[in-house]
């Protein structure tokens, strides 16, 4: 995947990549249903991870925050380029250690939160947060959400039929109120969003069924091969 592509790519922000929203990407959890940690999944001739991370290069992003928790020692070791590497399309790559993965994924989105705020050094910018354990959206998906959050919105939410998804897009305010909050193992964020107001949240729906997948089991992935692309 060439720079320039990724260059060309940011007009669909209408943004420069100072401006353009970023991702946090949760890979903390102990996968112990899977057997294996989920970002290590096989997908379309990588990892399930690094389809996430390149998706989203691919469309111009600012940056990915990869949150590691439980088995960081084995992401590291079997995914070196976290480290840094000379791939243009990974180079807006970096990862977080979350020391408290028992305290649930909203530990680990308020870690990748922290790093955000000091990678993209005080810029506005909007991020998306995505579970490493779903196949990587569309691209289209990525836009449609960036342009149809309204201006006073905290919270873009693609939905599919009836059911609520990811990515979920949100707005620099919102990470803010989320930062002043302090982690525990009874905070999730799909409750703090509920509690907003309505007005503060907008449902979009989208074409792509991925957005309401994940991968919980071995028996989850004979979806990869047959809808991952």
């Amino acid at each position: 995947m060439r720079a320039s592509k990724c260059e060309s790519m940011r007009e669909n922000w209408n943004s420069s990549a100072a401006t353009s929203p970023g991702l946090i990407l949760l890979a903390g959890g102990n996968s112990s249903r899977m057997g294996v940690p989920k970002g290590l999944l096989p997908w379309q001739g990588g990892t399930l991870l690094e389809a996430h991370c390149q998706q989203f290069c691919a469309v111009g992003g600012s940056f990915v925050v990869v949150v590691l928790g439980f088995h960081s020692s084995r992401y590291l070791k079997e995914l070196r380029w976290l480290k840094g590497g000379d791939d243009p399309a990974l180079q807006r790559v970096i990862y977080s250690l979350n020391p408290t993965p028992e305290n649930g994924q909203f530990s680990s989105l308020l870690e990748g939160l922290k790093c955000a705020l000091s990678f993209r050094n005080q810029r506005r910018t909007s991020v998306f947060v995505q579970p490493v354990d779903m196949p990587p959206p569309d691209k289209e998906v990525y836009f449609q959400l960036y342009h149809s959050m309204e201006r006073g919105q905290q919270v873009a939410i693609p939905t599919f039929g009836a059911q609520s998804g990811h990515p979920v897009l949100l707005s620099y305010l919102f990470q803010r109120e989320l930062l002043a909050l302090q982690p525990g193992s009874e905070k999730r964020l799909d409750h703090l969003i509920h509690n907003l107001p309505e007005a503060s949240i907008g449902h979009f729906p989208v074409e792509d069924r991925k957005v309401i997948l994940n991968f919980n089991s071995p028996s989850d992935l004979s979806f990869q091969e047959t809808q991952g692309s």
